[in-house]
Protein backbone atom coordinates (compact mmCIF):
# COMPACT_ATOMS: atom_id res chain seq x y z
CA UNK A 1 0.00 0.00 0.00
CA UNK A 2 2.79 2.41 0.91
CA UNK A 3 4.53 1.73 -2.40
CA UNK A 4 1.32 2.49 -4.29
CA UNK A 5 0.93 5.79 -2.42
CA UNK A 6 4.59 6.62 -3.09
CA UNK A 7 4.11 6.18 -6.84
CA UNK A 8 0.83 8.09 -7.04
CA UNK A 9 2.52 11.47 -7.83
CA UNK A 10 4.55 9.85 -10.61
CA UNK A 11 1.42 8.28 -12.11
CA UNK A 12 -0.26 11.68 -12.04
CA UNK A 13 2.72 13.30 -13.76
CA UNK A 14 2.75 10.62 -16.46
CA UNK A 15 -0.99 11.18 -16.96
CA UNK A 16 -0.38 14.92 -17.47
CA UNK A 17 2.42 14.09 -19.91
CA UNK A 18 0.09 11.77 -21.82
CA UNK A 19 -2.68 14.36 -22.13
CA UNK A 20 -0.29 17.05 -23.40
CA UNK A 21 1.14 14.69 -26.00
CA UNK A 22 -1.90 12.70 -27.14
CA UNK A 23 -4.73 15.24 -27.16
CA UNK A 24 -5.61 16.23 -30.74
CA UNK A 25 -2.41 14.50 -31.88
CA UNK A 26 -3.45 14.00 -35.49
CA UNK A 27 -4.85 17.54 -35.79
CA UNK A 28 -2.37 19.85 -34.03
CA UNK A 29 0.04 20.86 -35.45
CA UNK A 30 -2.29 21.52 -38.38
CA UNK A 31 -0.77 20.07 -41.52
CA UNK A 32 1.74 17.33 -42.12
CA UNK A 33 5.34 17.95 -43.13
CA UNK A 34 7.10 15.95 -45.82
CA UNK A 35 9.63 14.46 -43.37
CA UNK A 36 6.79 12.98 -41.33
CA UNK A 37 5.13 11.60 -44.46
CA UNK A 38 8.44 10.13 -45.63
CA UNK A 39 8.87 8.23 -42.36
CA UNK A 40 5.34 6.86 -42.70
CA UNK A 41 5.65 5.84 -46.35
CA UNK A 42 8.96 4.07 -45.79
CA UNK A 43 7.70 2.37 -42.61
CA UNK A 44 4.69 1.06 -44.53
CA UNK A 45 6.94 -0.15 -47.35
CA UNK A 46 9.19 -2.01 -44.89
CA UNK A 47 6.11 -3.47 -43.18
CA UNK A 48 4.60 -4.71 -46.44
CA UNK A 49 7.64 -5.68 -48.46
CA UNK A 50 10.70 -5.58 -46.21
CA UNK A 51 12.27 -2.79 -48.30
CA UNK A 52 12.14 1.01 -48.26
CA UNK A 53 11.06 3.22 -51.17
CA UNK A 54 14.48 2.84 -52.76
CA UNK A 55 14.30 -0.97 -52.62
CA UNK A 56 16.86 -1.34 -49.82
CA UNK A 57 16.11 -4.28 -47.58
CA UNK A 58 15.57 -3.32 -43.90
CA UNK A 59 17.75 -0.19 -44.05
CA UNK A 60 19.57 1.21 -41.01
CA UNK A 61 19.80 4.55 -42.83
CA UNK A 62 17.21 5.24 -45.52
CA UNK A 63 17.36 7.73 -48.35
CA UNK A 64 14.82 10.55 -48.36
CA UNK A 65 14.83 13.90 -50.24
CA UNK A 66 18.50 13.63 -51.19
CA UNK A 67 19.52 12.87 -47.62
CA UNK A 68 19.96 9.80 -45.45
CA UNK A 69 17.83 9.55 -42.32
CA UNK A 70 18.48 7.33 -39.33
CA UNK A 71 16.07 4.41 -39.17
CA UNK A 72 15.12 4.30 -35.47
CA UNK A 73 11.96 6.35 -35.92
CA UNK A 74 11.00 4.40 -39.06
CA UNK A 75 11.00 1.06 -37.22
CA UNK A 76 9.23 2.63 -34.23
CA UNK A 77 6.28 3.48 -36.51
CA UNK A 78 5.78 -0.02 -37.88
CA UNK A 79 3.69 -1.34 -34.92
CA UNK A 80 1.31 1.65 -34.88
CA UNK A 81 0.90 1.59 -38.67
CA UNK A 82 0.27 -2.16 -38.54
CA UNK A 83 -2.37 -1.69 -35.82
CA UNK A 84 -4.09 1.50 -36.99
CA UNK A 85 -3.17 1.94 -40.65
CA UNK A 86 -1.23 4.79 -42.21
CA UNK A 87 -2.41 8.20 -41.01
CA UNK A 88 -1.06 11.37 -39.43
CA UNK A 89 -2.10 10.03 -36.02
CA UNK A 90 -0.45 6.62 -36.35
CA UNK A 91 2.76 8.20 -37.64
CA UNK A 92 2.93 10.70 -34.77
CA UNK A 93 1.89 8.22 -32.06
CA UNK A 94 5.37 6.66 -31.51
CA UNK A 95 6.87 10.10 -30.96
CA UNK A 96 4.26 10.86 -28.29
CA UNK A 97 4.91 7.51 -26.59
CA UNK A 98 8.65 8.20 -26.60
CA UNK A 99 7.88 11.56 -24.99
CA UNK A 100 5.93 9.92 -22.15
CA UNK A 101 8.75 7.39 -21.67
CA UNK A 102 11.28 10.23 -21.55
CA UNK A 103 9.39 11.88 -18.68
CA UNK A 104 9.77 8.64 -16.72
CA UNK A 105 13.48 8.46 -17.57
CA UNK A 106 13.95 12.03 -16.30
CA UNK A 107 12.37 10.88 -13.03
CA UNK A 108 14.77 7.92 -12.83
CA UNK A 109 17.79 10.18 -13.44
CA UNK A 110 16.72 12.68 -10.77
CA UNK A 111 16.06 9.85 -8.33
CA UNK A 112 19.48 8.31 -9.06
CA UNK A 113 21.28 11.66 -8.77
CA UNK A 114 19.84 12.72 -5.41
CA UNK A 115 16.46 11.38 -4.32
CA UNK A 116 12.85 10.74 -5.27
CA UNK A 117 11.83 14.36 -4.63
CA UNK A 118 14.27 15.62 -7.25
CA UNK A 119 13.00 12.94 -9.62
CA UNK A 120 9.36 13.98 -9.21
CA UNK A 121 9.97 17.71 -9.64
CA UNK A 122 12.17 17.04 -12.68
CA UNK A 123 9.55 14.73 -14.19
CA UNK A 124 6.84 17.38 -13.68
CA UNK A 125 9.05 19.97 -15.39
CA UNK A 126 9.63 17.58 -18.31
CA UNK A 127 5.95 16.63 -18.59
CA UNK A 128 4.80 20.26 -18.84
CA UNK A 129 7.74 21.66 -20.81
CA UNK A 130 6.72 23.10 -24.23
CA UNK A 131 10.18 22.32 -25.60
CA UNK A 132 9.48 18.62 -25.13
CA UNK A 133 5.76 18.21 -25.80
CA UNK A 134 5.98 20.36 -28.95
CA UNK A 135 8.36 17.91 -30.63
CA UNK A 136 6.76 14.88 -29.00
CA UNK A 137 3.62 15.66 -31.03
CA UNK A 138 5.32 15.41 -34.45
CA UNK A 139 7.09 12.57 -36.23
CA UNK A 140 10.65 13.83 -36.12
CA UNK A 141 13.79 12.07 -34.84
CA UNK A 142 13.84 13.61 -31.36
CA UNK A 143 11.87 10.92 -29.48
CA UNK A 144 14.22 7.93 -29.77
CA UNK A 145 17.23 10.28 -29.72
CA UNK A 146 16.34 11.66 -26.29
CA UNK A 147 15.31 8.22 -25.05
CA UNK A 148 18.72 6.73 -25.85
CA UNK A 149 20.59 9.68 -24.34
CA UNK A 150 18.53 9.65 -21.14
CA UNK A 151 18.84 5.89 -20.85
CA UNK A 152 22.61 6.19 -21.19
CA UNK A 153 22.77 8.94 -18.55
CA UNK A 154 20.58 6.98 -16.13
CA UNK A 155 22.59 3.77 -16.58
CA UNK A 156 25.84 5.60 -15.89
CA UNK A 157 24.64 7.54 -12.85
CA UNK A 158 22.80 4.59 -11.29
CA UNK A 159 25.80 2.32 -11.89
CA UNK A 160 27.65 4.29 -9.20
CA UNK A 161 25.05 3.26 -6.60
CA UNK A 162 25.88 -0.44 -6.48
CA UNK A 163 24.81 -1.42 -10.00
CA UNK A 164 28.10 -1.62 -11.98
CA UNK A 165 26.53 -3.90 -14.62
CA UNK A 166 24.63 -0.86 -15.89
CA UNK A 167 27.90 0.40 -17.36
CA UNK A 168 27.16 -2.08 -20.15
CA UNK A 169 23.74 -0.49 -20.63
CA UNK A 170 25.36 2.95 -20.76
CA UNK A 171 27.66 1.94 -23.61
CA UNK A 172 24.90 0.11 -25.51
CA UNK A 173 22.55 3.10 -25.26
CA UNK A 174 25.32 5.41 -26.53
CA UNK A 175 25.86 3.29 -29.64
CA UNK A 176 22.13 2.86 -30.33
CA UNK A 177 21.80 6.63 -30.16
CA UNK A 178 23.91 6.87 -33.34
CA UNK A 179 20.96 5.41 -35.27
CA UNK A 180 18.39 7.95 -34.07
CA UNK A 181 19.24 11.51 -35.18
CA UNK A 182 22.18 13.24 -36.89
CA UNK A 183 23.27 15.40 -33.86
CA UNK A 184 24.08 12.12 -32.09
CA UNK A 185 27.28 11.98 -34.14
CA UNK A 186 28.42 14.98 -32.12
CA UNK A 187 26.77 14.30 -28.76
CA UNK A 188 27.71 10.66 -28.29
CA UNK A 189 31.48 11.39 -28.37
CA UNK A 190 30.86 14.37 -26.04
CA UNK A 191 28.84 12.17 -23.69
CA UNK A 192 31.56 9.51 -23.63
CA UNK A 193 34.29 12.10 -23.04
CA UNK A 194 32.28 13.72 -20.22
CA UNK A 195 31.67 10.31 -18.66
CA UNK A 196 35.40 9.55 -18.72
CA UNK A 197 36.11 12.95 -17.17
CA UNK A 198 33.57 12.65 -14.33
CA UNK A 199 33.51 8.91 -13.70
CA UNK A 200 37.00 7.75 -14.60
CA UNK A 201 37.69 6.24 -11.18
CA UNK A 202 34.36 4.40 -11.21
CA UNK A 203 34.87 3.04 -14.73
CA UNK A 204 38.43 1.99 -13.92
CA UNK A 205 37.40 0.30 -10.67
CA UNK A 206 34.75 -1.70 -12.54
CA UNK A 207 36.95 -2.30 -15.53
CA UNK A 208 35.46 -5.76 -16.18
CA UNK A 209 32.01 -4.32 -16.83
CA UNK A 210 33.54 -1.55 -18.93
CA UNK A 211 35.41 -4.15 -20.98
CA UNK A 212 32.31 -6.33 -21.38
CA UNK A 213 30.31 -3.31 -22.51
CA UNK A 214 32.98 -2.43 -25.05
CA UNK A 215 32.90 -5.95 -26.48
CA UNK A 216 29.09 -5.96 -26.60
CA UNK A 217 28.85 -2.70 -28.55
CA UNK A 218 31.45 -3.60 -31.17
CA UNK A 219 28.97 -5.55 -33.34
CA UNK A 220 26.45 -2.71 -32.92
CA UNK A 221 29.00 -0.33 -34.43
CA UNK A 222 29.36 -2.29 -37.68
CA UNK A 223 26.43 -0.58 -39.49
CA UNK A 224 27.77 2.84 -38.46
CA UNK A 225 31.29 1.96 -39.66
CA UNK A 226 29.92 0.69 -42.96
CA UNK A 227 27.88 3.90 -43.32
CA UNK A 228 31.02 5.97 -42.70
CA UNK A 229 32.86 4.13 -45.44
CA UNK A 230 30.05 4.68 -47.92
CA UNK A 231 29.62 8.36 -46.98
CA UNK A 232 26.07 7.88 -45.67
CA UNK A 233 26.91 8.46 -42.01
CA UNK A 234 27.90 12.12 -42.44
CA UNK A 235 25.63 12.86 -45.40
CA UNK A 236 23.51 15.30 -43.40
CA UNK A 237 26.56 17.22 -42.19
CA UNK A 238 27.79 17.54 -45.77
CA UNK A 239 24.36 18.71 -46.91
CA UNK A 240 24.48 21.47 -44.26
CA UNK A 241 28.00 22.45 -45.40
CA UNK A 242 29.49 21.89 -41.96
CA UNK A 243 32.85 20.86 -43.39
CA UNK A 244 33.16 22.78 -46.66
CA UNK A 245 32.01 26.32 -45.91
CA UNK A 246 33.61 29.04 -48.07
CA UNK A 247 33.62 31.52 -45.18
CA UNK A 248 36.80 32.29 -43.27
CA UNK A 249 37.47 30.56 -39.98
CA UNK A 250 37.12 33.87 -38.14
CA UNK A 251 33.64 34.46 -39.54
CA UNK A 252 32.67 30.87 -38.80
CA UNK A 253 33.76 31.21 -35.17
CA UNK A 254 31.78 34.42 -34.83
CA UNK A 255 28.67 32.75 -36.24
CA UNK A 256 29.10 29.67 -34.05
CA UNK A 257 29.58 31.71 -30.87
CA UNK A 258 26.55 33.84 -31.69
CA UNK A 259 24.47 30.68 -32.27
CA UNK A 260 25.71 29.25 -28.97
CA UNK A 261 24.82 32.42 -27.09
CA UNK A 262 21.36 32.68 -28.68
CA UNK A 263 20.38 29.30 -27.29
CA UNK A 264 21.29 30.23 -23.72
CA UNK A 265 19.66 33.66 -23.62
CA UNK A 266 16.91 33.73 -20.96
CA UNK A 267 14.78 35.87 -23.29
CA UNK A 268 14.84 33.09 -25.90
CA UNK A 269 14.24 30.30 -23.42
CA UNK A 270 11.40 31.91 -21.43
CA UNK A 271 9.80 34.63 -23.60
CA UNK A 272 10.59 34.89 -27.31
CA UNK A 273 11.36 31.43 -28.62
CA UNK A 274 13.58 30.75 -31.64
CA UNK A 275 14.99 33.51 -33.87
CA UNK A 276 13.68 31.72 -36.96
CA UNK A 277 10.93 32.25 -39.54
CA UNK A 278 10.30 28.49 -39.69
CA UNK A 279 7.01 28.00 -37.85
CA UNK A 280 7.54 24.26 -37.39
CA UNK A 281 9.70 25.23 -34.44
CA UNK A 282 9.13 27.26 -31.26
CA UNK A 283 8.70 30.82 -32.52
CA UNK A 284 6.70 34.02 -31.93
CA UNK A 285 6.29 33.72 -28.19
CA UNK A 286 5.93 29.94 -28.11
CA UNK A 287 8.93 29.73 -25.82
CA UNK A 288 10.73 26.49 -24.90
CA UNK A 289 10.41 26.81 -21.09
CA UNK A 290 7.53 27.97 -18.90
CA UNK A 291 8.06 31.47 -17.51
CA UNK A 292 7.06 30.41 -13.99
CA UNK A 293 9.95 27.91 -13.91
CA UNK A 294 12.61 30.58 -14.55
CA UNK A 295 13.41 31.14 -10.83
CA UNK A 296 13.59 27.38 -10.31
CA UNK A 297 15.85 27.03 -13.36
CA UNK A 298 18.39 29.60 -12.18
CA UNK A 299 18.25 28.39 -8.59
CA UNK A 300 18.78 24.86 -9.89
CA UNK A 301 21.91 25.96 -11.75
CA UNK A 302 23.26 27.55 -8.55
CA UNK A 303 22.26 24.52 -6.48
CA UNK A 304 23.92 22.16 -8.96
CA UNK A 305 27.13 24.21 -8.96
CA UNK A 306 27.36 23.94 -5.20
CA UNK A 307 25.83 20.46 -5.04
CA UNK A 308 26.94 17.90 -2.48
CA UNK A 309 27.45 15.16 -5.06
CA UNK A 310 30.07 16.96 -7.12
CA UNK A 311 30.53 14.10 -9.59
CA UNK A 312 26.88 13.99 -10.72
CA UNK A 313 26.58 17.78 -10.57
CA UNK A 314 29.65 18.30 -12.73
CA UNK A 315 28.38 15.71 -15.21
CA UNK A 316 25.01 17.47 -15.52
CA UNK A 317 26.54 20.94 -15.88
CA UNK A 318 29.01 19.89 -18.58
CA UNK A 319 26.23 18.26 -20.58
CA UNK A 320 24.06 21.36 -20.19
CA UNK A 321 26.88 23.58 -21.47
CA UNK A 322 27.28 21.22 -24.45
CA UNK A 323 23.63 21.03 -25.54
CA UNK A 324 23.81 24.13 -27.84
CA UNK A 325 26.49 22.35 -29.92
CA UNK A 326 23.72 20.45 -31.71
CA UNK A 327 22.56 23.62 -33.47
CA UNK A 328 25.43 26.10 -33.22
CA UNK A 329 27.26 24.85 -36.31
CA UNK A 330 24.29 25.21 -38.66
CA UNK A 331 22.84 28.35 -40.21
CA UNK A 332 20.18 29.16 -37.61
CA UNK A 333 19.92 27.48 -34.20
CA UNK A 334 16.85 25.25 -33.92
CA UNK A 335 15.48 23.91 -30.65
CA UNK A 336 15.01 20.56 -32.40
CA UNK A 337 18.72 20.09 -33.13
CA UNK A 338 19.63 21.09 -29.56
CA UNK A 339 16.72 19.28 -27.87
CA UNK A 340 19.03 17.58 -25.37
CA UNK A 341 18.81 20.90 -23.51
CA UNK A 342 15.15 20.18 -22.70
CA UNK A 343 15.52 17.19 -20.32
CA UNK A 344 18.68 18.73 -18.86
CA UNK A 345 16.72 21.92 -18.17
CA UNK A 346 14.02 19.80 -16.55
CA UNK A 347 16.62 18.35 -14.18
CA UNK A 348 17.89 21.84 -13.32
CA UNK A 349 14.32 23.07 -12.71
CA UNK A 350 13.70 19.99 -10.60
CA UNK A 351 16.87 20.67 -8.61
CA UNK A 352 15.74 24.22 -7.89
CA UNK A 353 12.21 23.14 -6.90
CA UNK A 354 13.50 20.29 -4.74
CA UNK A 355 15.88 22.59 -2.88
CA UNK A 356 13.37 25.42 -2.41
CA UNK A 357 10.76 23.03 -0.96
CA UNK A 358 13.19 21.26 1.32
CA UNK A 359 12.52 21.24 5.07
CA UNK A 360 16.13 22.29 5.71
CA UNK A 361 15.25 25.94 5.02
CA UNK A 362 14.33 27.64 8.27
CA UNK A 363 11.31 29.30 6.67
CA UNK A 364 9.95 25.91 5.60
CA UNK A 365 10.68 23.82 8.68
CA UNK A 366 7.04 23.89 9.62
CA UNK A 367 5.02 21.50 7.49
CA UNK A 368 2.31 24.07 6.76
CA UNK A 369 4.66 26.65 5.26
CA UNK A 370 6.40 23.95 3.23
CA UNK A 371 3.16 22.67 1.74
CA UNK A 372 2.00 26.19 0.97
CA UNK A 373 5.14 26.77 -1.10
CA UNK A 374 4.68 23.42 -2.86
CA UNK A 375 1.03 24.26 -3.57
CA UNK A 376 1.99 27.69 -4.95
CA UNK A 377 4.55 26.14 -7.31
CA UNK A 378 2.11 23.48 -8.50
CA UNK A 379 -0.64 26.05 -9.12
CA UNK A 380 1.74 28.33 -11.05
CA UNK A 381 2.91 25.46 -13.27
CA UNK A 382 -0.65 24.20 -13.77
CA UNK A 383 -2.01 27.65 -14.67
CA UNK A 384 0.75 28.46 -17.18
CA UNK A 385 0.68 24.97 -18.71
CA UNK A 386 -3.07 25.21 -19.26
CA UNK A 387 -2.75 28.70 -20.73
CA UNK A 388 0.13 27.72 -23.00
CA UNK A 389 -1.53 24.52 -24.20
CA UNK A 390 -4.74 26.40 -24.96
CA UNK A 391 -2.79 28.84 -27.16
CA UNK A 392 -0.97 25.91 -28.71
CA UNK A 393 -4.27 24.34 -29.79
CA UNK A 394 -5.97 27.58 -30.91
CA UNK A 395 -3.38 30.18 -31.95
CA UNK A 396 -0.44 28.03 -33.07
CA UNK A 397 -2.34 26.28 -35.93
CA UNK A 398 -3.26 29.70 -37.33
CA UNK A 399 0.35 30.87 -37.60
CA UNK A 400 1.99 27.56 -38.52
CA UNK A 401 -0.12 26.02 -41.28
CA UNK A 402 1.55 27.90 -44.16
CA UNK A 403 4.60 27.12 -46.30
CA UNK A 404 7.13 27.93 -43.55
CA UNK A 405 5.13 25.83 -41.13
CA UNK A 406 3.38 22.49 -41.48
CA UNK A 407 2.13 23.19 -45.03
CA UNK A 408 -1.51 22.31 -44.47
CA UNK A 409 -3.71 21.23 -47.37
CA UNK A 410 -2.09 18.10 -48.81
CA UNK A 411 -4.60 15.74 -47.15
CA UNK A 412 -7.62 17.74 -48.34
CA UNK A 413 -6.33 17.89 -51.91
CA UNK A 414 -5.67 14.16 -52.08
CA UNK A 415 -9.01 13.28 -50.51
CA UNK A 416 -10.83 15.35 -53.16
CA UNK A 417 -8.71 13.88 -55.94
CA UNK A 418 -9.45 10.30 -54.88
CA UNK A 419 -13.19 11.00 -54.88
CA UNK A 420 -13.07 12.33 -58.44
CA UNK A 421 -10.17 10.40 -59.97
CA UNK A 422 -12.41 8.53 -62.41
CA UNK A 423 -13.65 11.81 -63.87
CA UNK A 424 -10.27 13.18 -64.99
CA UNK A 425 -7.24 12.20 -67.03
CA UNK A 426 -4.77 14.25 -64.98
CA UNK A 427 -5.01 15.47 -61.41
CA UNK A 428 -2.13 17.82 -60.63
CA UNK A 429 -0.85 18.10 -57.07
CA UNK A 430 0.74 21.54 -56.36
CA UNK A 431 4.57 21.55 -56.49
CA UNK A 432 5.05 24.23 -53.80
CA UNK A 433 4.88 21.65 -51.01
CA UNK A 434 8.27 20.44 -49.75
CA UNK A 435 8.77 16.98 -51.25
CA UNK A 436 5.31 16.91 -52.87
CA UNK A 437 5.79 13.43 -54.35
CA UNK A 438 5.69 11.81 -50.92
CA UNK A 439 2.11 12.96 -50.32
CA UNK A 440 0.89 11.09 -53.40
CA UNK A 441 2.16 7.90 -51.77
CA UNK A 442 1.12 8.74 -48.21
CA UNK A 443 -2.49 9.65 -48.94
CA UNK A 444 -3.02 7.07 -51.68
CA UNK A 445 -1.72 3.80 -50.28
CA UNK A 446 -4.30 1.88 -52.35
CA UNK A 447 -2.94 3.33 -55.62
CA UNK A 448 -6.31 4.77 -56.68
CA UNK A 449 -4.65 7.79 -58.33
CA UNK A 450 -1.63 5.99 -59.74
CA UNK A 451 -0.81 7.26 -63.21
CA UNK A 452 -3.29 10.13 -62.94
CA UNK A 453 -2.21 12.10 -59.89
CA UNK A 454 0.93 14.03 -60.83
CA UNK A 455 3.06 16.91 -59.60
CA UNK A 456 2.37 20.06 -61.57
CA UNK A 457 0.33 23.22 -61.96
CA UNK A 458 -1.58 25.21 -64.57
CA UNK A 459 1.49 25.25 -66.81
CA UNK A 460 0.55 21.64 -67.66
CA UNK A 461 -2.85 22.65 -69.03
CA UNK A 462 -3.89 20.64 -72.08
CA UNK A 463 -7.29 21.50 -73.63
CA UNK A 464 -7.62 17.99 -75.06
CA UNK A 465 -7.60 16.39 -71.58
CA UNK A 466 -9.82 16.44 -68.54
CA UNK A 467 -7.61 18.00 -65.89
CA UNK A 468 -7.84 19.10 -62.27
CA UNK A 469 -5.54 21.66 -60.63
CA UNK A 470 -4.95 23.07 -57.14
CA UNK A 471 -3.96 26.73 -56.84
CA UNK A 472 -3.50 29.13 -53.96
CA UNK A 473 -5.69 32.27 -54.16
CA UNK A 474 -2.61 34.33 -55.09
CA UNK A 475 -1.68 31.92 -57.88
CA UNK A 476 -5.23 31.94 -59.19
CA UNK A 477 -5.39 35.73 -59.33
CA UNK A 478 -2.05 35.95 -61.14
CA UNK A 479 -2.99 33.19 -63.59
CA UNK A 480 -6.38 34.81 -64.35
CA UNK A 481 -4.66 38.13 -65.11
CA UNK A 482 -2.23 36.49 -67.52
CA UNK A 483 -4.78 34.20 -69.21
CA UNK A 484 -7.96 36.21 -69.90
CA UNK A 485 -9.06 33.76 -72.58
CA UNK A 486 -9.25 30.90 -70.06
CA UNK A 487 -11.56 30.35 -67.11
CA UNK A 488 -10.83 28.49 -63.87
CA UNK A 489 -13.92 26.81 -62.43
CA UNK A 490 -13.56 26.37 -58.67
CA UNK A 491 -15.00 23.01 -57.59
CA UNK A 492 -13.75 22.98 -54.00
CA UNK A 493 -11.85 25.30 -51.65
CA UNK A 494 -9.69 24.23 -48.72
CA UNK A 495 -9.87 26.57 -45.73
CA UNK A 496 -7.05 26.87 -43.19
CA UNK A 497 -7.28 27.19 -39.39
CA UNK A 498 -7.27 31.00 -39.64
CA UNK A 499 -10.30 30.97 -41.94
CA UNK A 500 -8.39 31.90 -45.10
CA UNK A 501 -8.45 29.79 -48.27
CA UNK A 502 -5.39 27.58 -48.68
CA UNK A 503 -6.17 26.13 -52.13
CA UNK A 504 -8.81 26.34 -54.80
CA UNK A 505 -9.33 23.04 -56.62
CA UNK A 506 -10.82 23.28 -60.08
CA UNK A 507 -10.65 22.80 -63.84
CA UNK A 508 -9.76 25.08 -66.77
CA UNK A 509 -11.91 25.86 -69.78
CA UNK A 510 -12.11 28.53 -72.48
CA UNK A 511 -13.68 31.71 -71.19
CA UNK A 512 -17.01 32.80 -72.65
CA UNK A 513 -15.90 36.37 -71.96
CA UNK A 514 -12.37 36.41 -73.43
CA UNK A 515 -12.06 40.19 -73.34
CA UNK A 516 -12.81 40.55 -69.64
Amino acid sequence: MSKAIAFTPLIGILFIASVLRLYNLGVVPNGFFCDEASFGVNALSVLRNGVDEQGVSFPIFFRSFGDYKEGAMLYSMIPSIWLFGLSEWSVRLPSALYGILNVWLVYLIGNAMVDRRLGLWSALAAATMPWLFHYDRVAFHSGPYITCLLLAIWCLISSTAGHPRRIVGFLVACVLCLYTYSPSKLFVPLLLATALCCYWTHLRTHWKHTAIGTLVVLPLLFPAIHAMQSGIFFARAQQLNLFNSTRSLTLLWQQWLMNYELQLLPSRLFILGEPSPIARHLIRGFHPLLVCTAPLFFWGIWRTIRGDNSRHSLFLLILFLCFPFGAMFTGSPFTLRSILGAPLSALLIGSGASDLTSEKHWLLRHWASRYLVILALLLAIAFETQSYFNRYNTLYPKISSGFYGWQSGAKGIMEFYKKHVSEYDDLYFPPQFNGPEVFLSFYDTEGMCKGRCKIGSVGNYNPTKRQLFSLTPQQLRLWATRNPSLHFTVLHSLVGPDGSVLFHIGSISKSIYPNQ
